[in-house]
């Protein structure tokens, strides 16, 4: 099986994403009209000249010596000119620069973006011009948003960072994803939301720890829908129906007509979809 993937690899034009997340890095190969060819997964060094080192062994042996372009996301801030992380609560990778690094590397063109700006461009993509304003917001081991207009990310949004809103908690002034990320409810219930059955332990999340900072996102981006993926986002039939009556609680005015929320149609692939639009528009 490995062999027929390098061979048409080889035969085709391929893109090469990468997923970097807090705790693992995925690399997805698509071809030239989005199919998805191959994967591989490994865990996320957390010192950076470890992780480059095996991000690049990886590569090589996937085949990316033949990719026309290469498309990277990772959470935290970017400086949109150099591609340098700017560094991130889940990723401690201050002036770390894998656009650099690969480009110098494999001399190829090479995007990179938040992951939720990359995730947000697919699922706008997705919906194939069914809205224009779309809000992408993973709930997983952070919170992260992106927000898609007309499929493009606007300039001067690209490094909001919705799960770095403050909020009091138990007498602390602390970020939303310290207390709603899909981390934060499984270090307070033991359980991941896979896990979670109990419909009353939906309500008390989304009425403690979910419902405000997604109105916050509305009031301040005014989005046509919103999009919840990540690891509590692919539970969201659990409470939907709860979050949604929460944020009509919470809609003080009346002339505001709140989005539609649905799930990520890509909830495990989303953001190296986004990815492969990224690394496309480069070649």
């Amino acid at each position: 099986m490995q062999h027929e993937q390098e061979r048409f690899i080889l035969h085709h034009e391929m893109y090469f994403t990468i997923d970097i997340g807090g705790t693992k890095t995925l690399i997805a190969v698509f071809d030239e009209n989005g199919t998805l060819v191959s994967e591989k997964k490994f865990p996320t060094n957390q010192k950076y000249e470890l992780f480059i080192e095996e991000l690049k062994q990886t590569l090589d042996g996937m085949g990316v010596a033949s990719a026309k372009a290469i498309g990277i996301a990772a959470p935290g801030r970017f400086d949109l000119e150099t591609g340098a992380n700017a560094g991130g609560p889940n990723l401690a990778w201050e002036h770390a620069a894998p656009k650099k690094d690969l480009e110098k590397q494999y001399s190829m063109p090479v995007a990179i973006d938040n992951d939720a700006n990359a995730a947000g461009l697919a699922e706008a993509h997705a919906l194939d011009g069914q809205f224009s304003s779309v809000l992408y917001v993973t709930v997983s081991t952070g919170i992260g948003t992106g927000l898609v207009i007309d499929g493009q990310v606007p300039k001067g949004l690209e490094t909001t960072e919705g799960g770095l809103q403050l909020f009091e908690w138990h007498g602390k002034t602390v970020y939303w994803q310290e207390f709603g990320s899909g981390k934060a409810i499984n270090r307070d219930y033991g359980k991941m939301a896979s896990e979670i059955e109990d419909p009353a332990t939906w309500q008390e999340i989304v009425d403690q720890r979910l419902g405000l900072g997604f109105m916050n996102l509305i009031m301040v981006f005014d989005p046509d829908v919103i999009v919840i993926g990540g690891g509590v986002g692919a539970h969201l039939e659990k409470f939907h129906d709860m979050l949604v009556s929460k944020l009509e609680q919470l809609n003080l005015s009346s002339t505001r007509t709140l989005p539609p929320i649905q799930s990520a149609q890509h909830p495990e692939h989303a953001v190296a979809y986004g990815c492969y639009l990224m690394a496309k528009r480069l070649a």
